[in-house]
């Protein structure tokens, strides 16, 4: 994963609007069909700025679904640059192979993973022109998508990322894959950034009963972020900041962090917020997938401090903190949600220590030979290996349980230095990197 979104997956990282956006470019909407909804606001909410809205006309997008004239091929780390930036490369761990996809003038693509199935949503420049596509890791199959670039915000169901498109005004979109049409989330005038099915509606004692979704909301003024729960024919905003507000996975739960470190926990089918402490230079938020345990890193004097909450007796109780561990950074959880990745020492000289934290006792654990300087992790789905990237060296494949490298020869002799994870396919068998940009390698 990359090391500024570590933390914070992309479709729960918003701060002051834009925190996970790429940059953009212009582009035109293919017009499909047209969908309206007059919604009001039920007052008394209680958050200020809170308006009544009415829905207006929103335009899909139609998909392509064509084959792309773009290859599936090994990546050759003798041939040109690719255009554009360096393109995401895939290692085959099973087969010691690393493979790209490069378009038909020798471009390099962007991926975002499916955490789902191994699959993934690759994008071209330059911005307003380029094209999009869908990549099956398992057959190679590139099949486009979309005939221009975007900016990826997230995965949070199985066939539906979330994408934005550039313009005069960003607009993000929920691909759904299987009917090949691109819904845009912002149907009211406000530009909604996330959005989140309920598994059930709210029951009555909820933040808005019989709602069926939650929108993470940017207001007109950029510079405020809302959570709107919307029911049929009724919509109400149950948190408003000018700072980070992540939705949890499992869709029950939101965080909402103040510009003063201040963090307040909104429980959607309890109707019920908590306020969790004020925790200095709080960057971000980690959520396990299952979306049972929340990590908030912080600043304690000069240490760097990571607090971590059980939110399994929601709702009908308060969250229960865990513990709060020294000189430690979460930066990863295991697939299963029953560990959680600690990068120990962090920044120091002298390298770094990984510990692996057991949610269900607390106990820390240290990986063995994994104190090597890395910047980068990320766990496999299985839990045994951990992909490390250390400053001015390769990309390390560690077994979790002794601590030793595992052989890459494939990977070595092809991929040169200072290379950034973006992490595991859904089973493991791929890994995505890219080449590394910038300096700073001690920012999270």
């Amino acid at each position: 994963m990359r090391r500024l979104r570590a933390l914070l997956p992309a479709f729960v990282c918003a701060a002051l609007v834009v925190a996970c956006d790429d940059g953009g470019g212009a582009g035109t909407a293919t017009p499909a069909a047209s969908v309206s909804t007059t919604v009001t606001t039920v007052t008394g909410s209680g958050v200020p700025g809170a308006t009544a809205t009415v829905r207006a006309t929103a335009t899909p997008l139609a998909l392509e679904r064509r084959p792309s004239a773009a290859r599936w091929q090994r990546f050759d780390a003798a041939a040109a640059p690719p255009q554009g930036g360096p393109p995401t490369k895939f290692y085959d761990v099973e087969r010691d192979e690393l493979w790209t996809v490069l378009g038909p003038n020798g471009e390099g693509y962007r991926f975002m993973l499916s955490p789902y199935s191994d699959i993934a949503i690759g994008t071209t420049g330059p911005p307003g022109d380029g094209e999009t596509v869908l990549l099956d890791l398992q057959s190679g199959t590139v099949t486009a998508l979309l005939p221009r670039w975007v900016n990826f915000r997230g995965w949070p169901a199985a066939t539906r990322p979330l994408i934005q498109v550039e313009g005069t005004r960003p607009v993000v979109y929920e691909l759904d894959l299987v009917p090949a049409t691109a819904m845009p989330l912002d149907t009211r005038g406000d530009r909604v950034i996330d959005r989140r099915q309920f598994a059930a509606p709210l029951p009555p004692g909820g933040g808005l009963p019989g709602a069926t979704h939650v929108d993470l909301v940017v207001r007109e003024d950029g510079a405020r972020l809302e959570l709107v729960l919307v029911a049929p024919g009724a919509e109400r905003a149950v948190a408003s900041e000018q700072g980070f507000v992540g939705i949890a996975p499992g869709d029950r739960v939101a965080t909402v962090m103040a510009r003063d470190g201040g963090v307040q926990l909104v429980d959607f089918y309890g109707g019920r917020v908590y306020d969790l402490g004020r925790y200095v230079f709080s960057r971000a938020h980690s959520w396990s997938p299952d979306g049972r345990y929340l990590a908030i890193p912080y600043w304690e004097g000069r240490t760097h401090m990571t607090v971590a909450f059980d939110l399994q007796a929601l709702p009908g109780a308060p969250p229960r903190e865990l513990g709060r561990y020294r000189d430690a950074l979460l930066v990863d959880w295991r697939r299963d949600g029953r560990e959680a990745l600690l990068l120990g020492e962090y920044c120091l000289p002298g390298g770094f220590a990984l510990d692996r934290l057991d949610l269900g006792t607390g106990a820390v654990t240290r990986v063995p030979s994994a104190s090597r300087g890395s910047w980068e992790q990320a766990w496999s789905p299985a839990g045994d290996v951990i992909a490390v990237s250390a400053p001015d060296d390769f990309v390390s494949l560690i077994d979790v349980a002794t601590g030793a490298r595992l052989p890459t020869p494939a990977f070595d002799a092809s991929v040169t230095r200072m290379q950034s994870i973006v992490g595991w396919s859904a089973s493991g068998r791929w890994l995505a990197l890219e080449d590394v940009r910038g300096s700073d390698r001690c920012i999270v």
